[in-house]
């Protein structure tokens, strides 16, 4: 279970996908990207020139009371940097990650909603996306049945579409490649590529992905916080949430700075001045959302509101 400031973002217990859960790896990722945080940061006021991890965290064959002494000043100004909003120095280190089992729709609206990313994902042109190759939340009766049936129509749809544009993508190939329409056969596999990226523009946002992506320790505390939102999908929960294997904060990577001393801002994600702050597009969807939901919450009677929204009318709305 992982809890922010007491409220509960996931829970194993909760409800999970009926389709295989997100799977999410770090791959590769700096050494000491604590150490790299404060070295980065103390070079900017440094007049003797670059200060490296090493003269951070001190020698590797030094005793431990200067090691220690070392650690408890990196701690102290790591802290007053966070909390200061100096979270430019988070930018240096970069983490990545092998994700499956991921959604469309996550990919788009969550991990390509926020700046500084890079990603390189299974692409829809060149690979054919087979039936059931798609994300399934825990919906009950009728809406689960209506949601398969959905998808198979989109999924036909897709395959229908692809052939029929087999002839027209055909004839396009061929009138810029003239000399290729001599050896048809040799080029029908890439002709047919040329139908299926059109055709994918019929699937479904909840087809599976697989992806390598790659994000900067302040993209990643930026993935955290937005955790903490209400309306949060679970799908965006559980690969954020992946136990030890997806760290919460990015000094996780280093087994020096385990424990979690660096605290977290006052404030709450959507309120958040600065670096740390969440992306206008994110905080804005937020709002919107936020604001639908306290409306539908004072229009009815309190005890025909879901357990979860029965006090909503008497919380103070956050601005983003």
């Amino acid at each position: 279970m992982v809890e922010e400031r007491g409220v509960i973002i996931y829970s194993p217990s909760m409800r999970s996908f009926l389709s295989p859960e997100p799977q999410a790896f770090i791959t590769n990722a700096f050494a000491r990207p604590f150490d790299n945080v404060v070295a980065t940061a103390r070079t900017c006021y440094s007049a003797k020139g670059i200060i490296t991890d090493a003269d951070v965290a001190g020698p590797q064959d030094a005793d431990e009371t200067l090691r220690a002494e070392k650690a408890a000043a990196r701690d102290h100004l790591a802290q007053d940097l966070y909390r200061a909003g100096h979270h430019t120095t988070l930018q240096h280190a970069h983490f990545q990650f092998a994700l499956s089992n991921v959604s469309r729709h996550f990919i788009w609206s969550f991990l390509h909603s926020h700046p500084f990313y890079n990603s390189e994902q299974v692409s829809q042109r060149y690979v054919t996306v087979k039936p059931g190759f798609y994300t399934v939340p825990p919906l009950e009766e009728p809406a689960l049945q209506i949601y398969h049936d959905t998808v198979a129509a989109q999924n036909e749809a897709y395959s229908v579409l692809t052939e029929a544009l087999v002839p027209r993508a055909m004839r396009e190939y061929f009138a810029r490649f003239p000399a290729r329409g001599k050896r048809p056969e040799a080029w029908r596999k890439e002709i047919r590529k040329k139908a299926q990226e059109t055709a994918r523009y019929v699937l479904p946002v909840a087809t599976f992905a697989y992806l390598y992506h790659t994000v900067s320790g302040l993209t990643l505390l930026r993935y955290y916080r937005t955790c903490g939102e209400f309306d949060t999908p679970l799908e965006q929960k559980i690969v954020l949430t992946m136990g030890s294997r997806l760290p919460r904060h990015p000094r996780g990577a280093d087994p020096a700075r385990a424990d979690g001393r660096v605290p977290d801002p006052p404030g709450d994600a959507s309120g958040q001045r600065g670096a740390l702050a969440l992306p206008r597009r994110v905080r804005r969807r937020s709002r919107r959302r936020q604001l639908a939901a306290h409306r539908l919450a004072v229009a009815q009677p309190a005890d025909a509101r879901p357990e979860c929204a029965r006090d909503l009318r008497h919380q103070p709305l956050r601005h983003g």
